[in-house]
């Protein structure tokens, strides 16, 4: 598995990642597939600051990953 995260100032992170195993084309149900998850998969962060003095701030996140 290989991924990447970009940082946009702290305020909007976005991420990605690819996994690979050999036979990941093979169906679902092939007992010698030994993972559900494929391909790639991603995900993104919108930070927003609300007290510069405490440090604190609201986030949502978001992620997706394909599976079989």
């Amino acid at each position: 598995m290989a991924g990447l995260e970009y940082d946009l100032k702290s305020y909007l992170m976005l991420r990605g990642a690819y996994a690979y195993e050999d036979g990941i084309t093979k169906a679902v149900t092939d007992p010698n597939r030994s993972n559900v998850s494929t391909g790639p998969s991603g995900g993104f962060t919108v930070q927003v600051p609300l007290n510069k003095e405490k440090g604190s701030s609201f986030a949502i996140d978001y992620s997706y990953r394909a599976t079989g």
